[in-house]
């Protein structure tokens, strides 16, 4: 495939407060090196950032490029504008390069994300960098980055299918969708099956849903950590089964948005003393069931002679037909349906239990 880069830089390490480009700059010699080789690049050339940060046009111009070449040097790595190019192109699973100008450290808001990737040393030897720089696109053949090596999720022997889907699946894809909108589909998703129609989690969600419209990354993670308190206030005492482990979840999801892994495990951790724990009624549903189906049939055949001496006979056969159908009348879920929740509860838990990041 045809690659295409997004330059994400400090306009003071391209440009001098006149605007004019500074002679002998390190990002002229890499767009020239591009240019040689014919890499297509993209580069704010027209100080697209404003005052308030970011804007659109680079927001699309990053959909469009498949690359992201980070020239990180003292000024880039204190712009929270770079931050936020960086922080949706990781979002987006763009293959990211750092390029670094100098020994400065990354910006907090990326540092996480941009610690295990490998960097090519223009301070060291730019020649070499510059040589490096385009052997290491040419070797990049992929839309995206193909998969999260920080993400895991082992298979679950015996684990059912649930209406074709597999909920470790499901689980496994909200940590590893490049929108928070994906993640909180697949969230609702597992809920539909689960039947969990919890209105407080669903409004949660959409909460969600506005703070992903925020491009401004430290505004964003503000935003998402003033959500988790709120969630954290949430009086979980009055869940059970599957709608605790989705706001298990959902908590564990928001700390992996603002990469705070260790509140992830610690949040995971509680997954394992969430239980089933049948109800009285349901631990005694089929004894419930055949009560209940029997006195159905008695009310039914005594309505139904009732009937028919009034000389409404036709009332009186339908129920006469109740009374002979083989079709059992129950009042609650039977022990076998209650069996196939726990297994899906278990399903579910392990599953949330399982995923490994790294």
């Amino acid at each position: 495939m045809k690659n295409k880069v997004f330059i994400s830089h400090a306009s003071s390490d391209f440009r001098d407060n006149n605007g004019h480009i500074i002679a002998g700059n390190a990002i002229s010699k890499i767009i020239k090196t591009l240019e040689a080789n014919h890499i297509e690049r993209w580069i704010d050339e027209k100080g697209l950032i404003s005052a308030k940060g970011w804007c659109e046009q680079l927001k699309d111009a990053i959909d469009e490029c498949n690359i992201v070449l980070f020239v990180a040097s003292e000024r880039a790595n204190k712009s929270i504008n770079t931050a936020n190019e960086l922080s949706y192109a990781y979002e987006q699973k763009k293959h990211i390069i750092p390029f670094k100008l100098d020994t400065s450290p990354y910006h907090k808001a990326i540092a996480l994300n941009l610690s295990s990737l490998h960097f090519l040393r223009y301070y060291e030897d730019p020649k070499k960098a510059l040589a490096d720089l385009v052997s290491t696109i040419k070797g990049i053949n992929t839309p995206t980055v193909l998969g999260f090596n920080d993400i895991y999720m082992p298979h679950i022997p015996k684990e059912k299918e649930v209406q074709g889907k597999y909920l470790s699946q499901l689980v496994y894809g909200i940590f590893t969708a490049n929108s928070i909108s994906k993640s909180c589909g697949l969230i609702k998703e597992i809920m539909k099956l689960t039947s969990s129609n919890s209105s407080v989690l669903n409004n949660y969600l959409d909460k969600l849903l506005k703070i992903e419209k925020t491009l401004n990354y430290d505004v964003k993670r503000n935003q998402i950590i003033n959500l988790i308190t709120d969630l954290s206030d949430f009086n979980e005492e009055n869940t059970e089964r599957f709608e605790k482990i989705l706001y298990y979840l959902l908590l564990m999801f928001l700390y992996y948005t603002i990469n705070d892994q260790r509140s992830v495990t610690a949040i995971q951790s509680k997954v394992n003393l969430v239980f089933f724990e049948r109800s009285l009624f349901e631990r005694h549903s089929d004894t419930i069931n055949n009560v209940f189906d029997k006195v159905k049939r008695v009310g039914f055949l005594v309505g139904g002679v009732a009937a028919m001496i009034g000389g409404q006979n036709g009332v009186g056969r339908a129920c006469i037909h109740q009374v002979t159908n083989e079709e059992k009348l129950n009042l609650m879920s039977t022990s076998s349906e209650i069996s196939d929740l726990e297994d899906l509860f278990e399903s579910f838990k392990i599953a949330v239990q399982s995923v490994r990041i790294k």
